[in-house]
């Protein structure tokens, strides 16, 4: 293995040990012990610990029981949480509806201050402990006329208490996302230590917001100064995009942005994040590999992301999340095509296609990882965020190469003015003549040129043909001979121009 190679793979190990280290630093939690249907015991749990509510509760579809009807258990069901409601195979409880959770929790400590944390139920939820309600997130309502959604992530403080369990019932209600449900772990256990907790995952969503936007304006700033290089425009795009997306989901810090922020636009906003990246995706590696991303493909890419975009502003909400299942399977194909066109790349050694393959294929595991998370299929952590990062992170250090190659291969042209100047374009070549015999010049061949340009081989050599005799030359190498004794521009410079 090559210096420049060991280099770049320590590189890539650092990166991945980033990534990776808060997944490593995440306590699971203490899981209890299931005594029955609907009842869970934690008297095993650490003084300072968290545990999670990960267990069967009891569950009545399509009813809102009261509390302390619901404590008293005896319901027809039972639900395994977290889970969606499609997944429970129960008679009548489709994608959408409401229903009521019971769950008994044994062995508490009666003389500590506790903390309940539940995030983004689907989506809206009333929370009971003991029969009172201390918490709302939006209205759930057996009507959907009145129902209000919310997505958000919120701390219940339990003070100490005579007894050493509390019955915990949860009214649910759906007729917006793609199924209804408690599809995230209730966590319950010390309440400092439930803050520090959620303290830390704002932290790392902010850390992760802070990283991709950093990349995006390095990106956009690379191509401000080199326009010619638009796979930078694209990239920095990219960036910024993935950023508001995890603004929009786990701790929803775009509601502590912007409390006041309507449900609807939230909603919205957070799905055009998943439109979006199809048409920038595809446009990044068109300008990167043109031989190997055909514009048809581009073409494909840019309208189904422009249509379902447009489907996602003026189609009512629960279509829009029904849609999400069928656009997470075009996003694995996505993903297909990108490492096809990527090991392509790599066949031809194309330059930066082995960071970026690697960089890529870390994302493209961890977005199967958490696709197959949003369908329900495996539970776990989300880990798209820190895959994202890594991917960002080695295509940064290869647009800064190939920028840094390119500066320099102008740097020494620059410095180079001792050959007389040959201007193409005043000697009469047309646009394609002039691109062809550049082309020709940077040590590509016909074949070659022909797949850059999309164009046939018989293209490529009568343009060069008829470019060959307005220079007053026989041949290629008589071409590439007189080239030699030159500095040749496709045209002149504004500075030349002016001089004349």
């Amino acid at each position: 293995m090559s210096y420049a190679a060991m280099k770049t793979f320590r590189i890539l190990l650092a990166l991945l040990a980033l990534a990776a280290s808060p997944l490593l630093a995440q306590d699971s939690g203490y899981k209890g012990v299931q005594r029955s249907p609907g009842s869970i015991d934690l008297s095993g749990m650490p003084a300072k610990g968290l545990a999670e509510l990960s267990c069967k509760w009891d569950l009545w579809p399509n009813r809102f029981v009261d509390p302390a009807v619901a404590a008293k258990g005896a319901a027809p069901y039972e639900a395994t949480v977290p889970s969606h409601w499609d997944s429970l195979g129960i008679p009548g409880l489709v994608s959408t509806g409401y229903a009521t959770y019971h769950l008994q929790v044994l062995g508490l400590p009666r003389d500590r201050i506790l903390g309940l944390r539940i995030r983004s139920p689907l989506s809206a939820a009333r929370v009971f402990v003991d029969g009172a309600q201390v918490l709302s997130i939006g209205q759930p309502s057996s009507d959907p006329a009145t129902d209000r959604p919310r997505w958000d992530s919120q701390i219940v403080v339990l003070g100490p208490r005579q007894s050493d369990r509390l019955d915990l019932v949860i009214h649910v209600s759906n007729y917006v996302d793609f199924s209804g449900g408690l599809n995230t772990p209730l966590v319950l256990g010390d309440y400092k230590a439930i803050m520090a907790t959620r303290t830390d995952l704002i932290t790392l969503e902010m850390m992760e917001v802070g990283a991709l936007a950093i990349v995006g304006f390095y990106s956009l700033l690379l191509f401000s100064f080199r326009p010619s290089e638009l796979y930078s425009l694209f990239f920095g795009l990219l960036a910024f995009i993935f950023a508001f997306r995890t603004l929009c989901y786990d701790e929803f810090l775009l509601l502590f942005l912007f409390p006041q922020l309507p449900f609807e636009a939230l909603f919205r906003s957070s799905y055009l994040t998943f439109s979006l990246p199809f048409f920038l995706l595809a446009a990044f590696f068109r300008s990167l590999f043109p031989r190997f991303f055909p514009a048809w493909l581009l073409l494909a890419f840019s309208a189904f992301s422009f249509a379902y975009s447009a489907f996602i502003v003026f189609a009512p909400m629960h279509s829009v999340a029904l849609s999400l299942a069928t656009t997470l399977k075009l996003a694995l194909l996505a993903l297909l095509i990108a490492i096809i066109v990527l090991v392509r790349a790599l066949v031809a050694r194309s330059p930066g296609s082995v960071l970026l393959l690697v960089g890529f294929a870390v994302f493209a595991l961890s977005a199967m990882n958490d696709i197959l998370m949003v369908g329900g299929s495996i539970h776990g952590i989300y880990v798209v965020p820190f895959g994202t990062i890594l991917f960002f992170l080695t295509l940064s250090v290869m647009i800064t190469r190939n920028s840094a190659i390119a500066m320099r291969t102008r740097m020494i042209v620059m410095v180079d003015r001792e050959k007389p100047r040959l201007v193409l374009s005043e000697k009469g070549l047309s646009a394609a003549e002039i691109a062809y015999s550049m082309a020709l010049l940077a040590g590509r061949n016909v074949k070659t040129i022909a797949a850059d340009f999309e164009v046939s081989e018989s293209t490529v050599r009568n343009s060069l043909a008829r470019a060959y005799a307005k220079l007053q030359v026989q041949s290629m190498s008589s071409f590439l001979s007189l080239a030699s004794k030159y500095e040749v521009l496709a045209q002149a410079s504004p500075e030349s121009a002016q001089g004349a």
